[in-house]
């Protein structure tokens, strides 16, 4: 659907079955959804933001921006091109921390705050994963998952430092679940590789999934398409954090560096 939504976790199941109940006092209700507004009927396809995005988190307080939103825009489907992006938006909130929204309109903001994109667009898309941190430094860390790159930008949005992950040899290398795409090929109807099938749920999910344009917005993501992992791209990364060396997990442990991965 391309959104990301706010539910509130503190409702009892019964409270999340109903519209009262819970911190909000809204009980299972959305109490904020950005990123498609198609999706509810509250805009058309020129207000999309979020293509098949991944990894919303909230910055974390004492670090720049925090409060806001920070999401790994994935690119598909974009009308001006397949490219990738990191948005951080300011979600409108008013005295008493609740979401606002002004009846019969889409819930704001219009723009994102911040986005990083490259300067030439097409060489920054991970179709699919990936995610991105906002570091005490107040640069940005990303993970392009699909191409297996870890790189840092500054709030100027200048690459201060990246890393591209190889195959180790240790595991799951490029193109091991199919051309890029970090899931298994697809290769028939209802199929999961040659004779495995999925149940007949499952499939009509999926075929409802692609086909169904029935309400705006709706019917997914279109075919993943990107670049495959493969010469001169590394192995597809699901996610990647920062833990400087203060981190409490880390405490006894050897951190002298070691020979690169491979060798």
């Amino acid at each position: 659907m391309s959104e990301i939504f706010v539910i509130d976790h503190s409702t009892t199941t019964d409270e999340a079955a109903g519209h009262s109940g819970g911190r909000s006092g809204k009980g299972g209700d959305i109490l904020y959804r950005w990123g498609n507004s198609q999706v509810y009927r509250a805009g058309d396809a020129s207000d999309q933001k979020l293509f098949a995005q991944h990894d919303a988190t909230w910055i974390e307080p004492g670090l720049v921006g925090a409060g806001n939103i920070m999401v790994f825009n994935n690119g598909q489907g974009r009308p001006d091109g397949r490219y990738s992006s990191v948005d951080v938006i300011v979600p409108p909130i008013d005295e008493s921390g609740h979401y606002t929204l002004i009846p019969g309109s889409a819930y704001g903001p219009k723009e994102a705050d911040w986005i990083y994109t490259d300067e030439n667009k097409p060489d920054f898309f991970s179709q699919n994963i990936s995610g991105a941190q906002r570091l005490p430094n107040g640069n940005t860390l990303i993970c392009s998952g699909t191409v297996g790159t870890i790189f840092e930008v500054s709030p100027a949005k200048r690459i201060v430092w990246k890393y591209i992950y190889p195959d180790s040899g240790r595991g799951p290398g490029p193109g091991a679940f199919g051309p890029g795409m970090g899931m298994p090929p697809m290769d028939g109807p209802g199929m999961l590789g040659p004779g495995r099938q999925l149940g007949p749920r499952m499939r009509g999910n999926m075929r409802r999934g692609s086909n169904d344009r029935r309400r705006p917005g709706m019917g997914g993501p279109p075919p993943m398409d990107g670049p495959p992992g493969g010469p001169g791209l590394g192995t597809p990364i699901f996610r990647a954090y920062r833990y400087g060396p203060d981190y409490p997990g880390l405490v006894g442990k050897d951190l002298t560096p070691g020979k690169p991965i491979g060798q």
